[in-house]
């Protein structure tokens, strides 16, 4: 759901402003990584939230609240708004770290390397055919509607693991 995006937001861009095709490149060029900037900020202090809140909790805000994100990125008008949500998406999200996380809490030690590489499986498969999809669903239906079809998707992961996951933690001792 969260790679679903990826392979239009060129074009998105464009489509929120008049740009030369430098200008769109390098507004891309933002737009792309300003998830990944502030993600390396907020990843250890969410880390931190998972030892002391638990990590199926994490994984919730994660899922929830990239949800709520990939939905305002279906309603911005100007390019600096399509920057700030993707701030926002790294600052609230966090996903695949806070996975990995779960599942190494809740797996038996004996299964934990198959458990561990199945979720890295399951990532990579999701950065593979998430772009496909987003980009058929682009061509299809508009870019603001695959962001809808992409906060679908991640939107469903947040309930699968709401209600499928089980963990037994207990907050650490003040």
């Amino acid at each position: 759901g969260f790679s679903f995006a990826m392979p239009f937001l060129p074009f998105f861009v464009s489509e929120l402003g008049t740009y030369t095709k430098g200008q769109q490149a390098f507004w891309s060029g933002i737009v792309i990584g300003a998830t990944a900037v502030t993600l390396s900020i907020f990843a250890p202090i969410w880390g931190a939230f998972a030892d002391r809140y638990g990590r199926k909790s994490m994984v919730c805000r994660a899922m929830f609240g990239g949800t709520f994100i990939l939905c305002l990125m279906s309603t911005v008008k100007t390019v600096w708004q399509l920057v700030l949500c993707r701030f926002l998406q790294g600052i609230f999200t966090g996903s695949a770290g806070a996975s990995v996380a779960l599942v190494a809490s809740i797996t038996p030690a004996h299964r934990s390397g198959l458990a561990l590489g199945m979720m890295q499986a399951a990532v990579f498969i999701g950065n593979c055919l998430g772009p496909l999809f987003g980009g058929i669903a682009a061509d299809m239906f508009g870019h603001r509607i695959a962001f809808l079809i992409g906060a679908l998707i991640v939107f469903i992961g947040g309930l699968l693991v709401l209600f499928g996951a089980h963990e037994d933690f207990v907050p650490p001792d003040p």
